[in-house]
């Protein structure tokens, strides 16, 4: 229960467990689930996918193979990122659901998130942003698209040398979903880092992402600010990326 709730001993006053970390627990949380349970998931989805949908989750079946076959730097003029648009009750659930239990079920590591908890809570083993990747979240009154221009955005805080960094190295797919909440910072933090992890400078070190949501729906939400321009700025609309 603790860490399903991402929480740790501390929180109640009690001593730390020695070598139990929020890596280890991320780590859990990206592990597959049961050969049962994939199976359950693809039986019970996969004939729901309509065309569109059965032809979007074969593209992404397929970039993991033919990324997960090279054994030389990726090329990089492959898409890395992928994008499933549509709107409440399109299947876009359905669709990131099916991908998720298809590539697990064959040995994939694959790390679902979002930036709202409530949301990750939805996903199979879902996380939030913040846990996967450790982001520096704006403070109030701090201007995380000023940073960003400067070239002084925050990094994440995840060591090189971690258990979490080495989990996110073998990922082979992250899927992000409610993407229209996530501010352009946190996406270049993932970016740098993954760059950084994986020794290169290709878009998010050449790991695959979908990222999935509406863009008439939530933007992100700036604390302390009701201007709607800022908001529209911060917006991954915004990005060249």
């Amino acid at each position: 229960v603790v860490s399903r709730y991402r929480l740790s001993n501390t929180d109640f006053g009690l001593e730390a467990v020695v070598g139990g970390t929020d890596d280890a627990v991320v780590a859990e949380h990206a592990a597959h689930l049961s050969h049962g349970d994939n199976e359950r998931i693809i039986k019970e989805i996969s004939s729901k996918l309509q065309g569109p949908q059965r032809n979007f989750k074969h593209k992404i079946i397929n970039a993991v193979k033919k990324l997960n076959s090279k054994k030389i730097i990726n090329d990089p003029t492959d898409p890395h990122l992928f994008y499933l648009q549509g709107d409440a009750g399109a299947g876009k659930s359905w669709t990131i659901q099916s991908i998720i239990a298809e590539l697990r079920s064959m040995g994939h590591i694959v790390i679902p998130t979002a930036f709202m908890g409530c949301v990750a809570n939805r996903l199979p083993r879902g996380e939030t942003l913040h846990h996967v990747f450790k982001l520096h979240i704006a403070k109030e009154g701090e201007d995380l698209v000023n940073l960003l221009f400067q070239g002084l955005l925050p990094e994440c805080d995840i060591k090189e040398d971690s258990d979490l960094a080495r989990v996110l190295r073998a990922t082979s797919l992250f899927v992000i979903d409610e993407i229209s909440m996530v501010h352009r910072a946190y996406f270049w933090q993932i970016n740098l880092l993954l760059q950084k992890l994986m020794g290169n400078e290709l878009p998010f070190g050449g790991k695959l992402f979908v990222v999935t949501g509406d863009f008439k729906q939530i933007p992100p939400v700036l604390e302390g600010s009701s201007n709607e321009e800022a908001t529209m700025d911060a917006s991954i609309l915004a990005d060249p990326i």
